[in-house]
């Protein structure tokens, strides 16, 4: 009875094979318009009916408006309809804003013994469309911090290196960050128009709006479909450029103090307040451990090679942080997962069933979201990260850090064009102990990366750091890599 601002579309009528309605989605009006619209205009009779229009495309530039009315109402509904109708607005235009698909898995396609209950093997994808208000403040953003790390990066010319740290930026050249520069500001003045992004697992790419409307391919099924009032998308646009900086964090310092799901109480190494938390600058050492929701499934192709249905996919069991200004624990969580696990790696995650039971575990127990927003936290505080192959981490935790946030101990103790050394071989060589004997720890994996990290500085200051990774190398190729030779 009343027009909403947003058009949420469940493409479930569009069935699962091609006789069902979802060969009406593959249909086009001409050689140059797709059957999903960019553009629709819905309006509400006086006497119920319902008139659609939507814009379809007529040659390469051109642009026209087709119309669909329903049914006529008989005079009881109309009455109805009209009697409960709670907004005067009688005639809404739409706007296409995001459209989930379903993309079927390519040995479906490659592969002759790909069995019916296959069929539905694949994954999801989204299209979202940036407006150009957001896309102007997120260049913008990027372009600030740009020149930021330009300017450090000039202020640490000429040997002299003060307190800097060996971020992952911190050996770029200035000339990077003055191209970087010269390139954001070229996009900023470029394009004037909205854009549009593909989200692929944890692959984000530009794309087009042909592309997210695209369904005559077979291998893409449309799922959901979100329009909104375009009067509201520029309202929404307007008020989120109104925002402060300040606003833009998602995360507070109360999630530092969340409390267990096992036992209710707050954990043991949270802080007495948010004045004692690191702040900007400050380093935290990090480790996460890692369990597996999903097993690698594989078919073998026409020509016997291996094709792969699912890949391994693994969830946040558990993460610990020190706070390296005191060395002390500052968060050690572990975390429910939201899928059932059907591999604790207990091996090399350390994690047992038990651990992970909101009923049984013994430990501070929180939510992946609890999880994720202390770490959004520490990173929006400006805090920078320390640890050994943290990318796989923050993949994995689905968060992203700036370059400029990250020490990298697996970068630091690294030749160019030769083997990356696993954390257990470097803490064995430069510490002078042995590790991870039976299980990974993550709070002495943490630990570890910290000490790896002052002896790289101790030796840098004495200028004897490339001998000392020479040496290195040369003692592992040596040992084949192995311990205790």
């Amino acid at each position: 009875t009343s027009l909403p601002k947003i058009l949420s579309l469940s493409c479930s009528c569009a069935g699962s094979n091609e006789e069902d309605g979802l060969a009406v989605w593959r249909t086009s009006f001409n050689d140059f318009s797709l059957w999903l619209p960019d553009f629709v205009e819905i309006e509400l009779g006086n006497d119920g009916k319902i008139t659609v229009r939507e814009q379809i495309d007529t040659n390469e530039n051109g642009k026209k408006w087709v119309t669909f009315e329903s049914s006529d109402f008989v005079p009881s509904i109309s009455k109805i309809v009209n009697d409960h109708r709670v907004s005067k607005k009688t005639k809404v235009r739409y706007r296409l804003e995001s459209v989930l698909s379903f993309v079927k898995s390519d040995s479906l396609h490659t592969s002759s013994n790909a069995s019916s209950e296959n069929e539905t093997k694949g994954h999801h994808v989204l299209h979202v469309r940036i407006p150009q208000e957001y896309r102007n403040r997120s260049l913008k953003a990027q372009l600030d911090h740009a020149k930021q790390l330009y300017r450090q990066s000039k202020d640490c010319s000429d040997g002299d290196k003060g307190d800097r740290k060996l971020v992952l930026t911190s050996m770029t050249e200035k000339s990077v960050f003055k191209d970087r520069i010269k390139n954001l500001e070229e996009k900023s003045e470029s394009k004037k128009t909205d854009e549009w992004i593909l989200f692929n697992g944890f692959v984000v790419s530009p794309t087009s709006v042909e592309d997210a409307r695209a369904f005559h391919v077979t291998f893409k099924e449309p799922c959901l479909v979100m329009y909104r009032e375009m009067d509201e998308s520029l309202q929404l646009s307007e008020n989120h450029m109104k925002k402060e900086p300040a606003q833009d964090g998602l995360a507070t310092g109360k999630v530092m103090f969340s409390k267990s799901l096992s036992n209710n109480l707050p954990s043991r190494y949270a802080p007495k307040g948010e004045s004692d938390l690191p702040c900007a600058g400050d380093i935290v050492a990090l480790d996460a451990e890692f369990v597996s929701v999903q097993e690698e499934e594989a078919i073998s192709g026409d020509n016997g090679n291996k094709i792969i249905l699912r890949e391994t996919r693994h969830a946040l069991a558990r993460v610990s942080v020190i706070d390296c200004r005191t060395g002390s624990i500052l968060i050690d969580d572990y975390i429910v997962p939201r899928e059932p696990v059907v591999d604790y790696l207990t091996r090399f995650s350390g994690i047992v069933p038990g651990d992970l039971d909101a009923k049984s575990s013994p430990h501070h127990l929180v939510t992946a979201r609890t999880a994720y927003l202390k770490l959004r936290f520490l990173m929006e505080r400006g805090c920078i990260f320390l640890g050994h192959g943290l990318s796989q981490d923050f993949l994995t935790v689905n968060l992203y850090v700036p370059p400029s946030q990250i020490i990298d101990t697996v970068e630091i103790y690294h030749k160019e064009r030769m083997r990356y050394i696993s954390l257990r071989f470097l803490t064995n060589y430069v510490l002078e102990r042995d590790m991870q004997q039976d299980v990974h720890d993550s709070v002495e994996d943490a630990k570890a990366a910290w000490e790896l990290y002052k002896q790289a500085t101790k030796l840098i200051e004495q200028q004897s750091f490339n001998h000392y990774l020479d040496q290195l190398y040369e003692y592992g190729a040596k040992v084949e890599w192995s311990l205790g030779v």
